[in-house]
C-alpha cells in the first residue's frame, strides 16, 4: 500500500545509511553525502532550535536548561521535566556515536508524548488484557489520538534508545514499567540517565518516576526477547529506519515483543531512500498504520521532515 508522504519531502531527506555496528569507518562518499546532510539540516528552520543550529546535540535548544550534576533539563507541561546527559565528543555517522547525542526526532517524541498526557484530565488504567478488549483499544487507538492510559500503568519499551529520552518521558508519564535498550556500548550513558531520572525530586505530584530497567537487546536474537522481556503495551522507536539489513530486523524485533492491542510509535527523519519498507513490513504483520497529524502533536514540536506514526496491532499470526 502506499503512504503519503515523500522521502525528499523536508530538509535533511536524502538518501543515507548508517554503517554495521562492526564497520568502524564511513567511507568516503558516504561521508560526503552524510556531511551534506549534516549542513542542510544545520540550515533547517525548526522552532525549538535557535536559528541555524544542528539537528543533533543540546547546543542551539531553546527550552534546555543546566540540570543537576551537570544534567540537561528539557520541561515537560505533564511531569516537570526530563533529565539526560549526552556523551562528549562529535558523532561519525556510526551506530554507537550517533546514540550518544540528542536527535530531533527524539524531541518530537517526547514532545508528544507530552502533550499525549496533558491533553486529558484524568488519567486511567492500563491497557486491557483480554483478546476482545484489547481489540476495542487497537480500534479507538487506530481512529484518534493515543490516550492517556496508554502509557500509564502500561509496560513501555525503547528500542535503540541512545540517551533514552522518549523512554524517560514515559517513565516519568506513569509508565508502570519501562526498559531501555540498545547495543552493550550504549549501556553506560542509558543507565546514567535513568538514574539521573529515578533520583530527581521534581516531578509533578502523581507523576513520580516509574521503575526503569536497562537492557542489551540484539534484534537477532527473538526466542530470548520473548523469553526475557514477554510483551509489551508500548514501543517506543526514534531513528531507526537506517539500512535495508536493520529494518527487517527491526520489524522481527517488534512483531517479538508485542501482542494484539500494543501501540507502536516512531519518529523518524527519512535519511534513507528504504524507509517506506517498514511501513509496509508492519502492516503485512498486522499492524494498522496512522500518520500522527500537525493538531495532534506538540504545537511547537513538529516539523515536515520528521515523520511520527502510530502502530497498532490488530493480529498476530
Amino acid at each position: 500500500m502506499p503512504f503519503p508522504f515523500d522521502l525528499a519531502d523536508g530538509e535533511g531527506d536524502d538518501g543515507f545509511a548508517f554503517l554495521p555496528v562492526d564497520d568502524g569507518l564511513v567511507d568516503e562518499e558516504e561521508d560526503k553525502r552524510f556531511a551534506a546532510i549534516r549542513q542542510r539540516e544545520a540550515l533547517a528552520r525548526r522552532p525549538w532550535r535557535e536559528e541555524g543550529s544542528p539537528v543533533c546535540g543540546v547546543r542551539g535548544l531553546r527550552e534546555a536548561t543546566a540540570g543537576p550534576a551537570g544534567a540537561v533539563s528539557l520541561p515537560m507541561a505533564s511531569c516537570g521535566r526530563v533529565l539526560f546527559r549526552e556523551a562528549d565528543g562529535a558523532h561519525g555517522g556510526d551506530i554507537i556515536s550517533t546514540g550518544s547525542k540528542v536527535w530531533d526526532s527524539a524531541l518530537v517524541m517526547v514532545k508528544y508524548i507530552d502533550a499525549l498526557v496533558t491533553s486529558c484530565t484524568q488519567v486511567q488504567g492500563a491497557l486491557p488484557a483480554s483478546p476482545s478488549s484489547a481489540s476495542a483499544s487497537a480500534a479507538a487507538a487506530a481512529a484518534g489520538p493515543a490516550a492517556p492510559h496508554v502509557l500509564a500503568g502500561a509496560r513501555v519499551i525503547e528500542l535503540g534508545a541512545g540517551l533514552g529520552l522518549p523512554g524517560l518521558a514515559a517513565a516519568r508519564c506513569g509508565a508502570a514499567e519501562t526498559v531501555l535498550t540498545d547495543v552493550p556500548a550504549r549501556l553506560e550513558l542509558l543507565t546514567a540517565n535513568a538514574e539521573l531520572n529515578r533520583g530527581d525530586e521534581s516531578a509533578v505530584a502523581g507523576r513520580e518516576c516509574g521503575p526503569i530497567a536497562v537492557r542489551s537487546l540484539d534484534w537477532r536474537a527473538l526466542e530470548e526477547a520473548r523469553r526475557s522481556l514477554g510483551a509489551f503495551d508500548v514501543v517506543l522507536c526514534t531513528d531507526l529506519l537506517f539500512s535495508d539489513q536493520a529494518t527487517p530486523l527491526l520489524v522481527d524485533v517488534i512483531d517479538a515483543l508485542t501482542d494484539v492491542g500494543s501501540l507502536v510509535l516512531n519518529c523518524c527523519e527519512h535519511r534513507w531512500p528504504g524507509a517506506a519498507d517498514f511501513y509496509e513490513l508492519m502492516v503485512a504483520r498486522g499492524f494498522h498504520v496512522a500518520a500522527v497529524p500537525p493538531a495532534q502533536q506538540h504545537p511547537e514540536y513538529q516539523h515536515g521532515s520528521i515523520h511520527l506514526h502510530r502502530f497498532v496491532r490488530a493480529a498476530k499470526g
